[in-house]
């Protein structure tokens, strides 16, 4: 028999009775599959001394044996519960001597759980609707030190995303965001999301996350960990794991990266490979392999615990991207396939040659005072100091100031100031620009305080 919820009838005390077994399952709702690990509880009623405890397997499966008979309340702890900021209902069951009882416990629902989250006490935790209906989806989670695993508390996390803009006539996409601060126990969550690709990062203070892939679907609550650390390219965290083909075969030669990280490694025939001097943080890590399309997942990376991965990676149809090449008469050809790929993504400000043509501009910094995230003011004829707006200063709380971006030319970190590159080119010179602030800028790129990157015509 089941017996779930409400039940407060007591048993009479059987004496001599034969003692009984429970068993059960814990189903995960949300995910809709068993939950592997769950601590199981049965504890008599009035709570006396008599309880007990057990794991569930990786079928969600549990049982205990030599129950004694009367009323009890079952209820189960996990992981999965406190990323998600909610506790599972207690059940009350009754326990015949001599006789079988089986128990369901489960997580509550998807739609459960975002009534009770998004319509609840914890308000302080979440940002206003990004959408709205019953298919909308939330995100929910826990921002923590990643050396020494506390909560942070006024973490700032930003969640970004394209929209199409319809006018009259005219359609255009802009790069929406979406913000919500952390709370006491560094818990967060969004609500109201839309059925989309995203793109979120954490700051607090100097620490900060990656800039991680979040895919949100119907009804369904995503559940992060979000572990921040100073955003150093150079670490002591280590990642290592296995890549395996569709047919989940290991494959060797596939090339492995982490996203904030300039080394990579190289799987070998047994598809493993170990990648170390990694930033810490969670982050994204990426797989490459001719014939396959490419494979992101987030990684939590700490010095002290060495994170291992499984990517899976799918069978493509082998293609040949275009190429998208720039020049003019009597200059060679320069491939700026990556940068037309960057922009087509949306995150980041983009100025491009008809538009460096159309703007008729004098000098490189008078070009940039075009782009609205940037605060330029000119020196001198053809020089000039940029800040890039919205950095915060020692978490959110301490508001919004401007600094100086890192400066970029070509793939190559330029070793003057944004004046002497000013100085030293024409805007004739340009064939692209690329503006990242902090929170947006691409893992080939990386600076404190923001990247500009200026795309030279070969021979410049």
């Amino acid at each position: 028999m089941v017996l779930l919820g409400g039940m407060r009838a007591s048993l009479p005390a059987q004496t001599g009775a034969a003692p009984a077994r429970v068993q059960g399952v814990v189903f995960d709702s949300i995910a809709n599959r068993p939950l592997a690990g769950a601590m199981v509880q049965l504890v008599e009623l009035p709570p006396g001394h008599n309880a007990h405890t057990v794991i569930t397997d990786s079928l969600g499966r549990f049982q205990m044996d030599s129950v004694r008979p009367g009323s009890y309340v079952a209820g189960f702890l996990h992981p999965l519960l406190d990323s998600i900021g909610i506790e599972a209902p207690d059940y009350r069951v009754l326990v015949h001597g001599g006789t079988l009882t089986r128990i369901a416990l489960a997580v509550p629902s998807a739609q459960r759980v975002a009534r009770a989250i998004c319509g609840g006490d914890r308000a302080a935790g979440k940002p206003a609707r990004a959408g709205a209906g019953d298919s909308s989806g939330m995100i929910v989670g826990h921002a923590r030190d990643a050396a020494t695993g506390a909560p942070l508390p006024g973490t700032a996390v930003t969640l970004q995303w394209k929209t199409l803009v319809l006018g009259v006539g005219t359609a255009h996409t802009e790069l929406r965001s979406l913000r919500a601060t952390t709370v006491a126990d560094g818990w967060f969550a969004m609500c109201g999301l839309e059925a989309d690709d995203y793109q979120l990062h954490a700051e607090h203070g100097h620490q900060e996350s990656g800039l991680l892939d979040v895919s949100i679907h119907s009804r369904a609550i995503v559940r992060l960990s979000l572990l921040l650390a100073n955003g150093v390219a150079g670490g002591g965290a280590t990642l290592s794991g296995i890549v395996m083909a569709h047919d989940r075969h290991p494959l060797e030669g596939a090339q492995i990266a982490v996203d904030g990280s300039l080394s990579s490694a190289i799987t070998d025939a047994h598809g493993a490979f170990r990648l170390g001097g990694l930033p810490e943080g969670t982050r994204m890590a990426e797989a490459r392999a001719l014939g396959y399309a490419p494979v992101r997942v987030r990684v939590e990376l700490s010095r002290s615990e060495a994170e291992a991965v499984t990517m899976m990676m799918s069978k493509q149809v082998a293609t040949l991207d275009a190429v998208t090449v720039f020049g003019t008469r009597g200059r060679p050809l320069r491939d700026l396939t990556g940068f037309m790929d960057r922009k087509s993504h949306g995150f980041g400000h983009f100025i491009t040659q008809e538009e460096i043509e159309q703007e008729n501009a004098t000098s490189t910094c008078e070009l940039l005072r075009r782009v609205p995230e940037v605060d330029v003011r000119l020196v001198g004829g053809t020089g000039c100091t940029a800040n890039i707006r919205g950095s915060s200063s020692g978490g959110s709380s301490q508001g919004v100031h401007l600094c100086e971006p890192k400066v970029y030319r070509d793939n190559m970190p330029f070793s003057g100031t944004l004046s002497e590159l000013s100085q030293s080119m024409s805007p004739h010179d340009i064939m692209g620009v690329e503006v990242y602030s902090t929170a947006t800028e691409p893992p080939q790129f990386q600076g404190s305080c923001g990247v500009i990157v200026v795309w030279t015509r070969s021979g410049a």
